[in-house]
């Protein structure tokens, strides 16, 4: 849990964008984010966890002509 409360910290700092389920940082805090948490652990400790798939592509590095880098893309699987 303290690892999950760490990234939970983090997000939080940075005040992270909603993934792909729409779901927003303000939406987590209002319905609880030890309950948030604990679910998710519970799903990442049981293996039923899923991730939504991301689309890789490669795009052209600034200032460097020729040159790609990747690129991680969240698909809306919903």
């Amino acid at each position: 849990m303290d690892v999950l409360w760490r990234a939970w910290a983090g997000v939080c700092a940075n005040r992270g964008a909603a993934g792909v389920d729409g779901v927003t940082v303000d939406a987590v805090a209002a319905a609880g984010v030890e309950e948030f948490l604990q679910d998710l652990a519970k799903r990442l400790r049981t293996c039923t966890y899923r991730p939504s798939v991301l689309r890789r592509v490669k795009i052209p590095k600034p200032g460097r002509p020729g040159e790609l880098r990747p690129l991680s893309i969240p698909t809306d699987t919903a």
